[in-house]
């Protein structure tokens, strides 16, 4: 990703922290963006390896909840992908 401003170009993690602080509605926890950076690139090289079911494990304090409210400890590299609308570090084989 290109910064406009002054031409630099950002780190994927700098891009995906970037990525989650603003461009939500309502934005994740700055506490949790760090935490949550290496989860999101995994998740992406999991999916683009063709691995969508691969089971990344949370840090310490967070925890996906699913629609009926159950609560787990890790999640499948999809579901971050989609919840955290990482399409576009995707392989263009997915559109």
């Amino acid at each position: 990703m290109t910064d406009k401003i002054s031409g630099s170009v950002m780190s994927i993690e700098e891009a995906i922290a970037y990525h989650l602080e603003y461009n939500f509605t309502v934005p994740f926890p700055t506490t949790h963006i760090p935490l949550l950076v290496p989860i999101c690139i995994q998740a992406i090289k999991e999916v683009n390896d063709h691995n969508l079911k691969a089971e990344i494990p949370l840090p310490k304090g967070i925890k996906m909840v699913d629609n009926e409210g159950n609560k787990s400890d890790t999640v499948f590299a999809y579901e971050i992908v989609a919840r955290c609308r990482l399409d576009q570090w995707l392989n263009k084989e997915w559109f």
